[in-house]
């Protein structure tokens, strides 16, 4: 009997699952200063030691960019805000990244 011909039975159980989508980047396709702006902002952390992968929400590009324009003028005085390359990296991963997580994966 093939799987297709199974009628599923009513459990409820479809009305509390949830399908999420994930990209991944290479942790080496990054700037310096965006895993530096990404730092302690880790939605999920890998367990296995060896990997060290980390999930972050999907709009976490973003957000980050919202909160530097809106900090620009402050963090410009202290010199800490980040360079050009930087923020159009930043910027043109938020444009790009349209799922749920974001995974960065060690090279």
């Amino acid at each position: 009997m093939s799987i297709k011909n199974i009628k599923p039975k009513t459990t409820g159980i479809k009305t509390v699952m949830t399908r999420m989508s994930i990209m991944t980047i290479p942790e080496n396709a990054l700037l310096f200063g965006i895993e530096k702006l990404l730092k302690g902002r880790e939605s999920f952390k890998d367990t296995d030691k060896t990997l060290n992968e980390v999930i972050y929400q999907g709009d976490i590009f973003e957000t980050i960019a919202c909160e530097l324009e809106k900090d620009k003028k402050f963090l410009s005085a202290c010199m800490m805000y980040p360079n050009q390359k930087v923020i159009d990296q930043l910027e043109e991963l938020a444009m790009l990244v349209d799922t749920d997580y974001v995974l960065i994966t060690k090279a």
